[in-house]
């Protein structure tokens, strides 16, 4: 029929699904890890970057966006071969048990981005909205760093000890074969549960920097135009100089103004960003958890944007 030829290939018999999963997250990987690679080197050929709070927590980001994205693009190279799932047999599966298991891994290792996220979103609260100096934040810094790193290499040997790790189609993640009680409690609570606490937090952080900023801004114009003499008190020979100096401070206001403008829009473009990467393999799960089943298209926008999570931190 014509169903089965649009979902079947020539001659291996993979479906056209299967290929298109196993291929698709090869270029956004490679993108994700060229922009995390160039923030990394950026920042360790640089000493005055090295010493900064931000660029070393944006160091660690990178660094864990590269360990997550080698694997999203070795994909299914690593899934033990003869491998199949909801769309047929696993495309590309050269694997062994082991290559899985280290795959798995990593994938988990990945939940290390998004709580370095909440570090520097964090960061910049403290920075900005609580004046915090350099030196008050480096007595901080190390939980900053020490809190992904943990829950993320926690939850990744958890996993590993439990032999949880299995295909999951594209790669390999927490997904026992055959299927564990309860192991998708663990699918929720080592990932999926915590990525989406972080964007909470991270809308909400940057939403607190914006109503804070705008606040500011909103009082030092009021203040302004308080003292802001007319030019019926201003002397003839001065009243040209005092309107030019008032234009440069209004438009000083102006730019300010346009600052919390910046911090609305980038603040919301990155958590928009962060929010698409990670809501499609959320749905896909939520679809398992309902009704166990597994839907192409979900499946796909899954598998192509996930791996752009380090493109976004560039």
């Amino acid at each position: 029929s014509s169903s089965i030829q649009n979902t079947m290939t020539s001659t291996e018999g993979y479906t056209a699904e299967s290929i298109a999963l196993a291929v698709a997250p090869k270029v956004p990987a490679l993108l994700s890890l060229g922009g995390s690679i160039y923030i990394v080197w950026s920042v360790l050929s640089a000493r005055e970057k090295r010493g900064s709070i931000y660029h070393r927590l944006m160091l660690g980001l990178s660094v864990s966006d590269i360990l997550s994205s080698h694997i999203y693009f070795l994909g299914t190279w690593l899934i033990p071969k003869g491998s199949s799932g909801p769309f047929g047999d696993v495309y590309m599966a050269f694997g062994t048990f082991e290559t899985c298991q280290y795959s798995g891994f990593f994938n988990q290792l990945a939940i290390a981005s998004p709580l370095y996220n909440v570090s520097l979103s964090i960061y910049y609260f403290l920075h900005i909205q609580r004046s915090w100096k350099e030196n008050a934040l480096k007595k901080v810094e190390p939980a900053f760093h020490i809190i992904p790193l943990l829950f993320a290499f926690g939850t990744a040997i958890t996993a590993a000890v439990g032999e949880m790790y299995g295909n999951v189609f594209w790669t390999c993640w927490i997904n026992p074969d055959p299927p564990q009680p309860y192991f998708q409690y663990f699918q929720w609570s080592f990932l999926f549960g915590p990525v989406w606490v972080c964007i909470l937090i991270q809308l909400s952080v940057m939403v607190t920097l914006w109503w804070t900023m705008r606040k500011q801004e909103r009082l030092i114009s009021r203040k302004y135009e308080l003292k802001a003499p007319t030019t019926a008190t201003i002397p003839a020979e001065t009243n040209g100089t005092r309107v030019r100096a008032n234009r440069r401070k209004r438009q000083s206001i102006n730019d300010e103004g346009k600052y919390s403008s910046r911090i609305a829009v980038q603040g919301s473009l990155y958590v928009l960003v962060f929010c698409i990467t990670w809501f499609f393999p959320t749905v896909q799960r939520i679809s398992e958890l309902a009704n166990g089943q597994n839907y192409f298209a979900i499946q796909a926008l899954d598998t192509t944007l996930l791996p752009l999570q380090g493109k976004s931190s560039c």
